[in-house]
């Protein structure tokens, strides 16, 4: 289950927390990614094929959790954006 949590912080530190947020989704995607090419090469033999089936379920729930992190991240830089620009 999804929740919002809000906090308060400065609002010079906003673009210190969106870098720090597409960090973390950095670090996401290239454990993605690492999983992916460790998936490709169980492909060939049919034992493995159940391990792969697990490794795309949970690359693909990985993935919209990334997703989500990133409409987070641009939600909070689009505010930042209309606020700066007197939205």
């Amino acid at each position: 289950m999804r929740v919002t949590i809000q906090r308060g912080i400065e609002l010079n530190d906003i673009p210190s927390e969106i870098e720090e947020m597409i960090s973390e989704i950095n670090v996401d995607l290239e454990d993605v990614i690492k999983n992916l090419e460790a998936c490709a090469g169980l492909c060939n033999t049919v034992t493995y094929l159940p391990t792969v089936v697990a490794i795309l379920d949970n690359t693909r729930k990985k993935l919209a959790d990334v997703d989500r992190a990133i409409g987070d991240s641009q939600a909070i830089a689009d505010g930042l954006v209309g606020f700066l620009n007197g939205d």
